[in-house]
């Protein structure tokens, strides 16, 4: 059975006017099946009707807010922030259509994402899933689905069950829920969400608050166990438990894997309606964005601490999952792009360039992001790398992201200082790069802004020559969360 879920209006539909109203953390992006829902009305009343002023893609350093619009056809123009003109317009969150056409009140998510990179080692013939747990109230199921880990197509079809449990962890007994078993087919004919390929339930399936595993049969070195990948929010109403349930035998569906660990290598996943749907923030860059020399996983750390104190709820994306530091983020915020020593585009410098794995990140089974925080440069500054055209690289890189995610936003930052005068004299002439690459940007009406954080730290907030501090990270956090803060 169904389980209708109240309409709520989430922090992202309340005034996101230079995101053009996330018209993905505002929406179901799951697919074929999406729906526009009805009339806009000021203010947004509703998840599934809202409408926005769009501040769009000329939004300045402090970002434009825009009007909220009157109606589904038109609105008010946004006012300009420090950086140019708003754009006119609004637009809608979608709603997503169940099997029977009609809209569901809530938001239709994946419950576990790729992180674009299969397992090094787990080759062998598996069934492979992930044990989770529902909490505070039900939640609706509509879709299974298997990882397709080059999203390329699955190379033979794939079972995915549903099971519940009598406890989590090693040992557990999985009993089959009822209706709770699809088959995901070959080739590319399943819809792609996020990594994963999904097939519709014969009926929505409601799961009461209890412990639970989802499954996937016969993952083999063509179709790839997965490793990492995005966990889901208890906001969400499902929570990961940390166990993935797994067997090295070819066993059929509905049997349960008979044993498993607490290791990343989950090949199925769930769509489920939620009340929230939280903002996808990629974090994306070399070092600073990693949080080298940090303790709280450089500005990562210090950013959730705000955005949670402004019920801003949101999910860090990306295929890194480490954590620099001694203060740990929560499993399901260890995501993010931050690689440390990659420049901008690799080039002849002799280092990996973030342009070049752009779409191994951020392709069809990458992740998916709202919001873009990119730092990026501070390498090649201090290799003093064909600075001259830095400014080319950045824009092939501003391109090739909204190539892949044209929904995402970016927001590009000037460099922090760097301690050593000649350096930061490069430091300062490449800021001015970036200021007139978003500019560029801008001007084609593209989401894309910028950030000054050569001015939000001194250099004795620094670590070392090149890296912030805890208190420099601190301030870093602060000009990404007032620069997101003034969306609203």
């Amino acid at each position: 059975m169904s389980l209708r879920l109240a309409r709520h209006s989430v922090f992202c539909c309340l005034g996101f006017a230079w995101l053009g109203a996330f018209a993905g953390a505002c929406s179901s992006d799951s697919g074929s099946n999406s729906n526009a829902a009805g009339q806009a009305a000021v203010g947004g009343a509703s998840a599934g009707s809202v409408g926005l002023g769009a501040g769009g893609g000329s939004a300045g350093v402090s970002g434009a807010s825009g009007a909220a619009g009157a109606s589904s056809s038109g609105g008010a123009a946004g006012s300009a922030g420090t950086g140019g003109a708003g754009s006119a317009g609004l637009e809608e969150a979608a709603g997503e259509a169940g099997a029977s056409g009609e809209v569901p009140q809530g938001f239709l998510i994946p419950a576990y994402t790729s992180n674009a990179a299969p397992s090094g080692s787990n080759t062998a013939t598996r069934n492979s899933g992930r044990e989770f747990t529902v909490s505070g109230e039900s939640v609706v199921v509509r879709d299974l689905g298997v990882w397709d880990s080059g999203a390329d197509g699955l190379s033979v079809a794939h079972a995915v069950t549903l099971f519940s449990l009598d406890k989590i962890g090693a040992g557990a007994k999985g009993t089959p829920v009822p209706g709770g078993s699809i088959t995901v087919a070959a080739g590319t004919v399943a819809p792609l969400d996020t990594g994963f390929r999904y097939a519709p339930l014969a009926a929505p399936i409601e799961l009461a608050p209890g412990n639970y595993a989802v499954v996937a049969y016969g993952m083999n070195d063509k179709d790839r166990t997965g490793d990492g990948g995005g966990l889901p929010l208890p906001a969400t109403g499902v929570t990961d438990a940390h166990f993935d349930p797994y067997q090295n035998v070819v066993a059929a569906s509905p049997a349960f894997p008979n044993t498993g660990d607490t290791n990343s290598h989950s090949n199925a996943s769930f769509r489920f309606e939620s009340k929230l749907k939280p903002l996808r923030i990629l974090p994306y860059g070399a070092s600073i964005t990693d949080g080298y020399l940090g303790t709280m996983a450089g500005y990562r750390g210090p950013l959730k601490k705000l955005l949670d104190q402004a019920g801003i709820v949101f999910q860090y994306v990306g295929s890194s999952i480490d954590n620099p530091g001694t203060v740990p983020l929560p499993r399901e915020q260890q995501h993010h792009e931050g690689h440390s020593g990659f420049v901008i585009e690799a080039g002849t410098s002799g280092r990996a360039g973030i342009y070049d794995s752009r779409v191994a990140w951020l392709g069809p089974g990458g992740s998916q992001a709202d919001l873009v925080l990119i730092v990026i440069g501070t390498n090649d500054v201090d290799l003093n790398y064909q600075l001259d055209t830095a400014g080319q690289r950045l824009d092939k890189l501003l391109t090739g992201i909204l190539e892949l995610q044209p929904q995402a936003k970016i927001i590009l930052a000037q460099l922090t200082p760097i301690n050593d005068d000649a350096e930061d004299a490069r430091c300062v002439k490449y800021n001015q790069a970036v200021v007139a690459t978003v500019k560029a940007h801008q001007m084609k009406g593209e989401a894309v802004s910028t950030v000054d954080l050569h001015s939000a730290i001194t250099r004795a907030e620094l670590a070392d020559k090149l890296h912030p501090n805890d208190v420099g990270y601190g301030k870093v956090a602060k000009v990404w969360f007032d620069a997101i803060q003034a969306l609203h």
